[in-house]
């Protein structure tokens, strides 16, 4: 369910990002590159120092530091009122790959050796499944709610990532 919903948000922005951007904040094709670069300009910055924070001080505690920072990109992007606004949550978007990454590790770090293939078929199961659900369901709020709220069911789901983190994702860091 995790891996579903983070698959879920990666495929409603990837989806619709660019379309709100110029559909609804009047971005042009610049500002919609900018925010690609900016995103990627952050995850290059820290990849290596959360990377290594994720081994300090555990996986879990860096996702409750990155995906809220991303929420915060996704809110800012909501009510951003200039080009400046959206270039720095494009910015703070980067904090998504940096989530998905030290994701990464908790997933490999779930099941025995013996059964990481297996364990990748069904993670990329999930992920085929919402690259198929997320975007038709991006589709239905943006055409019967509201474009806007396709961005706050991402910062929900989100939210909810963080509550089954919390509650049911052991932390697979061994401390010493």
């Amino acid at each position: 369910v995790f891996f579903f919903l983070s698959s879920s948000t990666y495929f409603i922005s990837l989806t619709y990002l660019p379309a709100f951007v110029t559909e609804i904040k009047h971005g042009d094709e610049f500002i919609v590159g900018g925010i690609t670069a900016a995103s990627m300009m952050l995850t290059l910055l820290l990849a290596l120092p959360l990377g290594r924070a994720a081994d300090k001080f555990g996986r879990k505690k860096v996702l409750y530091i990155t995906i809220p920072l991303y929420c915060a990109s996704i809110l800012l992007l909501i009510y951003a009122k200039s080009a400046t606004m959206l270039l720095i949550s494009g910015t703070l978007q980067g904090f998504y790959e940096l989530s998905a990454v030290t994701q990464g590790a908790i997933t490999a770090e779930l099941v025995p050796v013996s059964h990481i293939g297996r364990w990748y078929g069904i993670l990329n199961l999930c992920r085929g499944l919402s690259s198929i659900v997320a975007p038709l369901i991006g589709g239905l709020i943006w055409s019967i709610i509201g474009a806007e709220y396709v961005f706050f069911f991402i910062v929900l789901t989100e939210a909810s990532r963080l509550a089954i983190l919390s509650m049911l994702i052991p932390e697979t860091l061994p401390m010493k």
